[in-house]
């Protein structure tokens, strides 16, 4: 995968795969990051959405957390990260140095990979944290040591809705890597591989409902092909609690009814394919309900449409 041969080759890179959940993108980074490691290439990995909220209660206890992470991996001295955040610097100023004296020094090449990066939507401090990776990314050119230092950054959100500032953010440099739902050719093959239980047009009507998304569609299949559900079947039960998508629909409209300012978000984009609180669309693009960009946003497949546009009125 591009991700293992770009940082075998040389590390200092930045690498953003970006993509609607259940599409695959945590998959990819987690195949790239053991073939690396079967490399004995230097790899930490963050998944931001493990994150309590402690760990999350400020910048500078964020950074501190991720220090002893970075530790615990590399083998390290806690007590190194202990006497640099002593000093009376920002946040931002204790962990460059850190990574300056104590981290870049010993190693040959690190690749940081951040999962869920979007995750830290709901703190004070998300801005500062990607002005950060950005600088680090620019930094390459100035001191040779943050060579050193590749970075991957997963995300499910549009990147302008995650730094105001474009100057500032770490989503627009570098290699972006875009993830899609499964196009018609696609679903043709995964039809083939499960040894064609679907007709050339029961294949458009699959496309038709699901949209490609990966999930949905390997939740289909495996019902007609493990569970012996014809496909006449299915589109009888779709929107039902005992259909193949019975359980997680259930479960998205579950988050929905917990919080009414997605669920008013979402029946905004189900009435006027627009949505005026960006915060809410943020977390709804994050969630994969909802695809488009712009100005323009609809829900991401027609089973969705079909079975949330009565669960939001």
């Amino acid at each position: 995968m591009y991700l293992v041969h770009q940082f075998s080759k040389k590390a200092g890179d930045t690498t953003t795969i970006r993509a609607p959940r259940q599409t695959g993108k945590t998959s990819l980074l987690i195949r790239g990051i053991h073939q690396l490691r079967q490399q004995e290439q230097k790899v930490i990995f963050l998944d931001l959405q493990n994150f309590t909220d402690e760990q999350l209660t400020s910048f500078d206890v964020f950074l501190q957390n991720i220090g002893e992470l970075i530790c615990d991996e590399l083998n390290l001295d806690e007590e190194l990260l202990e006497i640099t955040w002593r000093r009376r610097r920002s946040p931002q100023i204790k962990f460059e140095r850190f990574m300056e004296r104590h981290i870049l020094p010993n190693v040959n090449s690190l690749l940081l990979a951040i999962d869920e990066a979007d995750s830290l939507l709901h703190t004070d401090f998300y801005q500062d944290f990607f002005r950060m990776l950005r600088v680090w990314h620019n930094r390459r050119a100035l001191k040779d040591i943050w060579q050193k230092l590749s970075l991957a950054l997963v995300i499910s959100t549009e990147p302008y809705l995650l730094i105001k500032n474009l100057s500032e953010s770490p989503f627009n440099v570098g290699l972006e890597i875009n993830l899609t739902d499964f196009s018609e050719v696609q679903i043709r093959e995964v039809n083939r591989r499960h040894g064609s239980p679907l007709s050339e047009d029961d294949l458009v009507d699959l496309f038709d409902l699901l949209g490609g998304q990966p999930y949905l569609t390997r939740q289909a299949f495996y019902a007609m092909v493990i569970e012996q559900i014809s496909w006449n079947k299915m589109k009888q039960i779709v929107l039902t609690d005992n259909g193949p998508f019975g359980r997680h629909l259930r479960q998205q409209n579950y988050i929905l009814q917990k919080q009414p300012e997605l669920r008013q978000a979402l029946r905004q984009i189900i009435k006027t394919q627009r949505c005026s609180d960006e915060t809410s669309l943020s977390r709804l693009l994050q969630a994969g309900l909802v695809k488009g960009s712009g100005q323009v946003y609809q829900c991401r497949c027609t089973l969705y449409s079909l079975y949330f546009q009565d669960k939001v009125s």
